[in-house]
């Protein structure tokens, strides 16, 4: 049995780490506050619904869990910034630099923790691992990208549920009583729920702590082990209790349904992967912001020899696995590392049909890794002076470089041209670059990053897309119809078949436009720009009854409802349904409170109705609010009689609708 190295009172350690976790983290990431939305923040952030919280309440809370995201938590976390800040992204990034300091200091307890057990009291050690890891330019990826606030969340539950299982295995060896190692376990198990629920990742967890306990706790006795098969089977049966909801009914067929949209095999991906594990080690050890991008052009292997890199990643790996085996007995946190850092890449590393490498996969494997070279490092100086003096150089140089990193960050345009600096040949790295320049006006340049991503895939429907917005932005509407059509035939869904039918209608087929909208209505039933588009059609073709049937629907369906509400109120006018027509901009009103035209074209339906005195009344409101057409009669004597003149019938007539 390990024996336990206890310090009554760590107090001060720790509040040192905090204060240079927090140091170093804001001097690393003061230039992260206004990086704006990227990339998959537009899914996750900018046009997800589920996590416009406007009140903090149950049922606020429970429509965030509603998101068909399987990573409520850490959308729960996004809802609340949303909550607090709209789309102000220095909340985001307050957030996500908070979460990294958190954690690294979870880290520094953690190696604490760890070295005790294995027999020294140093403090160095820790601390240097924890500012290492922090200033790493790697993890830039994980702090700086909003939405992999998930990854450095999930990273933060599964360090704190690691931290209370060591501090309640402690507390029970030296005898503290059952109530705190029952709280302690109660928050280790917590932690790992909350992990979950922000990233699955973090279904490795009851491996590692298994693991962890036969390393530290039980000195990797085999007698041990074999008393534990029962446990094994429960954690195996846990680790596949978890997965069940993700895997479903047929674990093959779900992951392979996750291949539909990839350029490779589930063996290609397999013959892959060990090249990037190797890969990753290699950006941790030497992370130059030249190295460091967002989407990788990484080959694809057909088999062990072509190319011959992919023989060597697995190698690689072996070489590893063996050592990780091999070191267990002179060297256990060695050991331990190696086992923890492919550990935690085996579910993003392994069969699963995700993208082939990202930088934030090794946000949470390269914990453990670090720690025990650093300890390594620092024991290997009779003096501690020395390893201090190496690693605050290599703090420094880190520290720069994440600096230099983050500064790519800022501009939309400048990170994607870096990206198709280091990717060129990759076609969705000219589509990203050509959708910035595009949101700047830059029309020309945008379609010449579109037109190259088609010519490296023609099959590439968002270029195709993209394509067709520039052609139709710049009058080009059969070329735009052609690009859109395509992108429709690659990827039929509603937002295609909308595009087309918004094109169309621009060459006056107003018929055909409608066709396409009914298409998109088909893939999508409850989408309120269809029943909007539809809607507007039909009232250009004069079938009112039709246009008040989809703009009612828009209404009810858009999270945003005045335009709809609007369109509508001059469809009932048309129809002479006042009544309805007062209705809506009463509704309206209420949306928008301080629109003087609202209530203007309120006022005008009220002297439709014959409604005298509401109507001058709520003319008076327009005015009020400042409505220019009518500013001069604020003040007007006759006013009150206006309604009676040929010039009142004549306005309320067009009722500005």
């Amino acid at each position: 049995m390990t024996t336990v190295l206890l310090n009554s009172h760590p107090g001060r350690q720790t509040v040192l780490a905090v204060a240079v976790m927090t140091l170093l983290a804001l001097l690393v990431y003061a230039n992260t506050f206004n990086v704006p939305f990227n990339y998959d923040d537009t899914n996750n952030i900018l046009t997800n619904t589920h996590i416009r919280m406007t009140a903090v309440t149950f049922d606020s809370i429970a429509a965030v869990s509603e998101s068909p995201s399987p990573r409520p938590f850490a959308n729960l976390t996004l809802a609340l910034n949303y909550y607090f800040g709209r789309y102000d992204v220095r909340g985001y990034h307050a957030v996500n630099l908070t979460i990294h300091i958190l954690t690294g200091l979870l880290l520094f307890l953690v190696a604490r923790s760890t070295l005790r057990l294995c027999g020294t009291e140093d403090v160095i050690a820790p601390l240097l691992a924890a500012a290492l890891w922090l200033v790493n330019p790697v993890h830039t990826q994980s702090v700086t990208y909003t939405v992999q606030r998930m990854s450095s969340l999930a990273t933060l539950f599964y360090l704190l549920a690691l931290s209370c299982y060591i501090r309640a295995r402690i507390t029970a060896l030296s005898g503290q009583g059952r109530i705190p190692q029952v709280l302690l376990y109660a928050l280790c198990l917590a932690s790992g729920i909350l992990g979950l629920l922000s990233k699955q990742t973090t279904a490795t967890l009851p491996v590692m702590l298994f693991l962890y306990e036969w390393y530290f706790f039980q000195d990797r006795n085999p007698g041990w082990l074999k008393k534990q098969v029962p446990w094994i089977g429960l954690t195996a049966l846990l680790v596949l209790i978890v997965a069940a909801p993700y895997l479903g009914t047929s674990p093959l067929d779900k992951i392979l349904t996750t291949y539909v949209k990839q350029p490779f095999t589930p063996a290609q991906r397999l013959l892959t992967e060990p090249a990037v594990v190797i890969y990753y080690i290699s950006l941790l050890l030497f992370p130059h912001p030249d190295r460091l991008t967002l989407l990788y052009d990484f080959p694809i292997f057909s088999s062990m020899t072509t190319p011959m890199t992919a023989l060597a990643g697995i190698m690689g790996v072996s070489v590893l696995v063996l050592a990780g085996l091999m070191l267990s007995g002179k060297h256990r946190l060695l050991s331990f590392a190696v086992f923890w850092f492919l550990g935690n890449l085996v579910i993003e590393s392994s069969v699963l049909g995700l993208a082939i490498v990202f930088e934030h996969r090794t946000y949470l494997p390269s914990v453990f890794p670090l720690i025990a070279l650093t300890a390594l490092g620092v024991s290997a100086f009779r003096k501690r002076w020395p390893a201090v003096v190496i690693a605050g150089f290599l703090i420094l140089i880190c520290g720069f470089w994440t600096h230099q990193r983050n500064t790519v960050w800022n501009d939309t345009v400048g990170f994607w041209q870096d990206n198709v600096a280091k990717a060129p040949d990759m076609p969705e790295v000219n589509n990203n670059l050509g959708q910035a320049l595009l949101k700047k006006g830059e029309t020309e340049q945008a379609a010449d990053y579109f037109k190259t991503a088609i010519e490296k895939d023609p099959d590439l429907e968002s270029a195709r897309l993209n394509l067709g917005v520039v052609m139709l932005m710049t009058g080009k509407i059969k070329q735009a119809e052609a690009h859109l059509e395509q992108a429709a035939l690659l990827v039929p869904d509603c937002g295609h078949y909308n595009n087309l039918g918004l094109t169309v209608m621009k060459t006056g087929d107003i018929e055909r436009a409608i066709a396409f909208f009914n298409q998109a209505l088909y893939f999508n039933p409850h989408d309120a720009n269809t029943h909007f588009n539809l809607g507007t059609a039909w009232f250009q073709q004069k079938n009112l009854d039709r246009a008040r049937k989809h703009l009612q629907q828009a209404a009810r369906l858009a999270p945003d409802p005045v335009l709809a509400l609007n369109n509508l109120t001059t469809v009932l006018v048309m129809q002479k349904k006042y009544e309805e027509a007062a209705n809506t901009l009463r509704h309206l009103s209420r949306l928008k409170p301080h629109n003087p035209a609202i209530y203007y074209n309120l006022a005008c339906v009220y002297a439709l109705k014959n409604e005298k005195e509401t109507s001058v009344e709520t003319l008076k409101r327009a005015v009020d609010l400042g409505y220019n057409r009518w500013h001069h009669l604020k003040n007007d004597p006759d006013l009150a009689n206006i309604h009676d003149t040929a010039y009142f019938k004549r306005l309320t007539g067009t009722g500005g609708m």
